[in-house]
């Protein structure tokens, strides 16, 4: 069945849009090193089955897993391991639904092949991190690379705003995003943590909150973070059906951040576009 095939199907969907997962061997250690970075505690170990485990407490029906290539020789391991090795293949199988995004650092040799090779693949996305893969989101030797993934149909998802990985050097600031949205209106771009994690909230609600057609911002680790009020403005302005929900699991559980949505006072039209509907249109899912 599609989603978009069935309204009251879709009103009960939920997709948890941001997630993350590690293959066993590493989830727990990679943990650890994130959490002492962000001095921030996490659930579960890291693993795939930790994650299925989250949603199924949730009651979500699929996540979105994100994983960043850090450097140039971990891009093509990644992707491949999105693309369906047995880590994930058995994932779909044994703990849940899960759509995967690719990730290119942009000093890999051969770049855009390797984004034709994530577009052939199947996968849905590119996930960026720009603090942990040393680059600023308006940087000119960027555009190219938008263009192309823009081209082949791809989603791009950016982390927004702060981390703690540089906590002096924004690398995807509301003003930067803003001026890749305006020259790349044709990539299809998803701004993590409502564009400005955990600071810049309001500088994200001024200058990227209803002005592009082209960006979806997503509600990532937004609970104990952001404001009730903050929240509603800026879901106001840039639209419902332009608001993905996310939870940052680890980091967050799903549950939690499904509890501070449903806590904001939406209409039910708005609250189950933001939890599940957008999503299903975006990614084209059939299930």
């Amino acid at each position: 069945m599609s989603f978009a095939a069935s309204s009251r199907f879709m009103s009960n969907i939920i997709i948890d849009f941001h997630t993350h997962a590690f293959p066993e061997k590493i989830a727990l250690k990679t943990m650890q090193l994130l959490s002492g970075i962000a001095n921030t505690p996490f659930n579960g170990d890291g693993t795939l089955r930790a994650l299925g485990e989250n949603l199924r407490e949730s009651g979500a029906d699929m996540s979105v897993a994100l994983n960043i290539a850090t450097n140039p020789p971990k891009t093509q391991k990644i992707n491949d391991c999105a693309a369906g090795n047995d880590y994930f293949v058995s994932g779909y199988r044994e703990f849940g639904k899960f759509v995967q995004f690719g990730s290119v650092h942009p000093d890999t040799p051969d770049v855009m092949g390797e984004i034709d090779r994530i577009a052939d693949m199947g996968l849905r996305g590119i996930k960026f991190h720009p603090d942990y893969q040393g680059f600023h989101v308006a940087e000119e030797r960027m555009f190219p690379i938008y263009r192309k993934i823009a081209s082949r149909g791809l989603i791009a998802l950016f982390h927004g705003g702060f981390d703690p990985q540089s906590p002096n050097d924004v690398h995807c600031p509301a003003e930067q995003a803003a001026q890749m949205l305006e020259r790349v209106p044709e990539l299809t771009v998803v701004l993590a943590h409502m564009g400005g994690n955990i600071c810049e909230y309001e500088k994200s609600c001024e200058l990227l909150c209803g002005k592009f057609e082209n960006l979806y911002l997503d509600t990532a680790f937004c609970a104990g973070n952001a404001s009730p009020e903050i929240m509603i403005e800026m879901i106001k302005r840039q639209g419902a059906e332009r608001v993905l929900f996310g939870s940052d699991f680890p980091w967050h559980t799903t549950e939690e951040e499904l509890a501070f949505i449903r806590s904001l006072g939406l209409n039910s039209r708005d609250e189950a576009a933001i939890l599940g509907e957008n999503a299903a249109r975006l990614l084209k899912i059939d299930i």
